[in-house]
């Protein structure tokens, strides 16, 4: 079975807002990425907790968990399909 996130965008004058969805929380606990578009800054939440992030730090996370998905994927989930 597939499972897609689902992601819900906005834009507005101040800020760019993702909110993805997952299946597994059922919905619970979205993750929110906020773009700060004044401050040029990066706001994630997941669950109670928000993290604020220079352009620069968001972009190196996402190349680290680029690099933790694709060694995960290649070294334990090789033949596993998402269920």
């Amino acid at each position: 079975m597939n499972h897609i996130l689902h992601v819900e965008r906005e834009n507005k004058n101040s800020e760019h807002v993702m909110i993805i969805k997952t299946v597994l929380t059922k919905n619970f606990n979205s993750i929110i990425i906020t773009f700060d578009k004044k401050n040029m800054l990066f706001y994630i939440q997941i669950g109670n907790e928000r993290v604020l992030m220079y352009p620069s730090e968001f972009g190196e996370l996402i190349d680290i968990l680029e690099t933790v998905y694709k060694t995960v994927r290649k070294r334990y989930l090789p033949f596993r399909t998402d269920s």
